[in-house]
């Protein structure tokens, strides 16, 4: 990395960036997607599956290693991918916890994250996909 002139906290600080720049230009017009709701990772998704959502068909991944912005994009985030940068980049992942929580109450309560999150696919919830699996614990 030092030939790169860069660092681990740099590194970090960069993927984040990219990630947020990636989701705000949404080459794929999910939803939500935007400089506060952002979050690539290997993840749990709402696949396989392809669904007609708005007259457009999606297909949907099931667990997939998801980067931007040359990997595979079915509308899923990773909240864990966005909060985890926050010692790195907090002036961007302050307001994506706050968006995203708020767009999600679910995820703020005991004191655990989602793995994923598809707003896009619509079928099962009108808020979109919210995965099973969980980072984080259950308040005992």
């Amino acid at each position: 990395m030092r030939e790169k002139r860069s660092d681990y906290f740099e590194n970090i600080r960069k993927a984040a960036l990219i990630q947020r720049e990636y989701a705000m230009r949404n080459p794929r017009g999910h939803k939500w997607y935007g400089e506060n709701y952002w979050g690539f990772t290997a993840s749990d998704g709402p696949g396989p599956r392809t669904a007609r959502i708005d007259g457009v068909n999606h297909r949907f991944l099931g667990y997939a290693a998801r980067s931007m912005p040359y990997g595979p994009d079915d509308g899923t985030i990773s909240p864990a991918a966005a909060f985890g940068t926050i010692p790195f980049a907090p002036d961007i992942v302050l307001p994506a916890i706050r968006q995203i929580s708020q767009r999600h109450p679910s995820i703020a309560g005991n004191y655990r994250v989602p793995n994923a999150l598809n707003p896009t696919m619509t079928i099962d919830d009108a808020l979109g996909w919210v995965s099973d699996g969980y980072f984080g614990r259950i308040r005992a």
